[in-house]
């Protein structure tokens, strides 16, 4: 029986491609495999396979570890002469290294078949070129805060590529992006039922980042191709003044693209609780076919800031964000302290926001717009519901927007129990076509009174009833949208 070394320096004398299979009769430890240009023709490519009782075994089952170094990543994968290294990696465990359980450089292109990578310094990291995919069996877990970025996995430089479709738990890191940072260069693609989870959402002690719980994206680009099942990113925490508990972007190259994407659970001491964009990032997010829920696919939920008098669900400061066709709902400010103001939907240095289809039931927020410092805000048929905010244990209802040296559009949407919209120095309220149940603080002229009729409002169903109100009550006009 060949040690591992032994068996990849006998498969790279040959041009064929080869797999080696690891079994239970020995163990691995000490491990720091450097894979250096297995490529078609030259040594061929190489999987390394685990599972197997013994050489006779024909059905792998379980997986195998390799127990890494303290000073080396478990395996590296790498060019050096040729222009590719493809490795395949299969029911393996990547552990016990002081630094990455996997690292994939330039020209490497690796595939994670049912792969848990878990209790190094640091899960995997892309590099300029690098290229990684994986299945829906592979996890990365439970990485202690070592690095200042990607506890679970980072991608960063020209060419970096990351294709993901399993679960990234319970990462830390003493920066930005808990689970995941994409950095300059890199694209990455989370696909339906992949999951981002931290280690618990407030009042859990354990912080997955100083900034981007889960995602930290730094001028990268992130596409979350939720279908009949959704990307879930929940149950992040980022600490001190950190901003984005569950997803931080930054830079003007920064994209964000979350299709049937559900956002849940997540806490930021500052703001953003669920998103934090600066610096002229941009997202989106929407709901796509095929959706197996019927509204709910593209969901903002449950989401905290705390120790924040000021704190903001979303927060755009100079970034462009568009929300289509997404329910937020019980979202809202927590403190140990005292209930006090805060804003839902927070935008300033010239940062836009559009919502086109959105539900707003049910938040805790005394503004749920709110743009300031030159920020603009767009809404058209947003369906706003049951949202309050307290002070001194008083409860009162939120108002639907403040313009405070910014803009705040509103047009052929239903806003129910609100304080209307408030206009201070500065800023301008546009808004047309709306349905209200009370008159207070809104333009003359742009509102009609009525009460509209929902499928179900105490379960958060508020599509309307064919006889309500609501239905094609005004008119068809375009209203101002990014493109349009």
């Amino acid at each position: 029986r060949p040690s591992l070394g032994a068996a990849l320096l006998s498969a790279a004398f040959t041009t064929a491609n080869d797999e080696i299979r690891l079994t239970r009769t020995l163990t691995y430890t000490n491990v720091a495999l450097d894979l250096v240009d297995w490529h078609a023709g030259v040594a061929g490519t190489v999987t390394i396979a685990g599972g197997y009782d013994n050489c006779d075994d024909t059905a792998a089952s379980g997986r195998i570890a390799l127990n890494g170094q303290s000073g080396n990543s478990v395996v590296v994968v790498r060019t050096s002469s040729q222009s590719s290294s493809v490795v395949t990696l299969r029911a393996l465990e990547l552990t016990d290294s002081g630094f990455r359980g996997l690292a994939v450089g330039s020209g490497a292109e690796v595939s994670l078949q049912n792969v848990w990578i878990h209790h190094n310094g640091g899960g995997a990291f892309v590099s300029t070129g690098g290229f990684l995919t994986t299945d829906a069996a592979t996890e990365v877990t439970d990485h202690a805060p070592f690095y200042d970025y990607g506890g679970g996995i980072s991608c960063s430089g020209a060419g970096a590529y990351l294709g993901f479709r399993g679960k990234l738990l319970r990462n830390q890191v003493l920066e930005g992006g808990g689970n995941l940072h994409v950095g300059p260069g890199c694209l990455v693609e989370l696909y339906g039922g992949v999951l981002l989870e931290g280690n618990g959402a407030f009042p859990s002690v354990d912080y997955s980042a100083s900034f981007g719980g889960a995602i930290y994206v730094d001028n990268g680009i992130v596409v979350a191709h939720g279908g009949a099942n959704q990307v879930m990113i929940r149950q992040h925490q980022v600490y001190a003044d950190g901003r984005g508990g569950a997803i931080f972007a930054r830079g003007a190259d920064a994209v964000v693209s979350l299709f049937n994407t559900a956002i849940q659970n997540n806490t930021a001491r500052i703001s953003g609780a669920a998103l934090h964009a600066e610096d002229g990032a941009s997202v989106a997010m929407d709901r796509v076919a095929p959706c197996p829920f019927i509204f709910s696919c593209s969901d903002i939920r449950n989401n905290r800031t705390i120790g924040s008098w000021d704190g903001h669900l979303v927060s755009i400061d100079g970034a462009h964000v568009e929300l289509r066709r997404t329910v937020v709902v019980g979202n809202g400010w927590q403190s140990t302290f005292l209930a006090a103001p805060s804003n839902l939907l927070h935008v300033e240095n010239d940062g836009y926001l559009a919502l086109d289809g959105v539900l707003l039931w049910r938040n805790f927020a005394a503004h749920l717009l709110h743009a300031i410092s030159g920020g603009e805000i767009t809404g058209q048929y947003l369906t706003v519901a049951e949202n309050t905010y307290s002070i001194d244990s008083v409860v009162y209802d939120s108002w639907a927007s403040i313009a405070d040296g910014g803009d705040v559009g509103l047009f052929s949407s239903i806003l129910l129990d609100t304080k209307g919209t408030d206009t201070l120095a500065g800023g301008s309220t546009t808004s047309d076509c709306l349905l209200v149940n009370t008159t207070q603080n809104w333009n003359p002229g742009t509102f009609f009174v009525a009460a509209p009729l929902f499928i179900s409002q105490g379960t958060g169903d508020l599509r309307q009833v064919a006889g309500s109100p609501g239905v094609d009550f005004c008119d068809e006009q375009m209203v101002p949208w990014p493109g349009q």
